[in-house]
């Protein structure tokens, strides 16, 4: 009854703030922070997800604008990783402030990266992270929350013994000695790795993180997120051509990690993000979109022995 009610709770505030969220923010938000000191002219306004986001002189905002926006979970990670030394230097400075009908992650100002500088950015800080990783420790599908997810999505879309197929060949990935456990990011890309004034990379949007998972998957979709950079190629779209063709620029992208690209990977990789999807953003795939999953099974039922 408490489920059920939440989400009646959530579609009725989300609808409200959705269509007066301008007025909710200009009219009582704004005038809220200037008070305290937060927000001075000028500042530029930009949307998240279920966010508005607001960018001064000084700091970046991410104001919450929906009682499921990842807001509060975001500072959470960050309380998490910057109790860990060895990742904390590649943290911005946060802050978090909430109230009555507002709560906000308040960052340090940072830079874009230069396009043609980021690379090698990415696979310095994916190098470091990987230095921190314990080699003796394995995943199972019970440890991997979202995997379990996508899972269910599965069977009740496409019936148990499909389901199974997928459970088969999960397992075998993650009882080999082809991945390494540690810290994921989760949306590691371009786009998030920013540097403070001094010329530091921070690593933002944390919402995403888990300290026990597959590393390679943060290499993985960095590689196909450039592909999205260069030509708007949708993530799905890049990996299952990748599967249809060899030597393709996220496989020598992802190559420069380390990281050698494989079906199991992929497979993996692919079950993990869409469970990721539907865990933290609430996103339903329907029939239709799982359809490319079932066709990446049938592309990836032959493991290497």
């Amino acid at each position: 009854m408490h489920k059920i009610l939440r989400k009646i709770s959530i579609k009725i505030y989300g609808k409200f703030i959705s269509k007066f969220q301008y007025l909710y923010f200009f009219f009582y938000v704004l005038p809220l922070f200037y008070i305290k000191g937060e927000i001075r002219s000028p500042f530029t306004t930009a949307r998240g997800y279920k966010s508005l986001l607001v960018e001064t002189e000084l700091c970046f905002f991410k104001f919450s604008i929906s009682f499921d926006s990842t807001v509060h979970n975001e500072y959470q990670n960050f309380i998490s990783l910057f109790n860990t030394n060895s990742i904390s230097e590649f943290l911005p400075r946060y802050r978090f402030l909430s109230g009555f009908l507002y709560s906000a992650l308040i960052c340090e100002n940072l830079k874009i990266i230069p396009a043609a500088n980021v690379l090698p950015v990415a696979i310095d800080i994916y190098r470091k992270l990987n230095s921190i990783c314990d080699p003796l420790q394995k995943l199972n599908i019970s440890n991997d929350l979202y995997i379990l997810e996508v899972l269910k999505c599965v069977e009740k879309v496409f019936g148990k013994a499909t389901k199974l197929q997928f459970d088969e060949q999960v397992t075998k990935f993650l009882s080999n000695d082809k991945y390494s456990i540690g810290l994921v990011h989760g949306d590691f890309h371009s786009r998030n790795l920013m540097q403070d004034l001094s010329g530091l990379t921070k690593i933002i949007d944390l919402d995403c993180c888990r300290l026990l998972g597959v590393r390679e998957f943060d290499a993985l979709y960095f590689a196909l997120e450039q592909k999205w950079s260069c030509d708007g190629s949708f993530w799905i779209d890049t990996l299952s051509d990748c599967l249809n063709h060899s030597e393709s620029d996220t496989e020598k992208c992802l190559s420069k990690f380390g990281v050698t690209f494989s079906k199991e990977l992929a497979l993996t990789f692919f079950l993990d993000r869409i469970g990721q999807e539907i865990s933290l953003f609430n996103i339903e795939y329907s029939y239709n979109k799982m359809i490319p999953l079932i066709n990446f099974l049938n592309k990836s039922n032959t493991y290497q022995k």
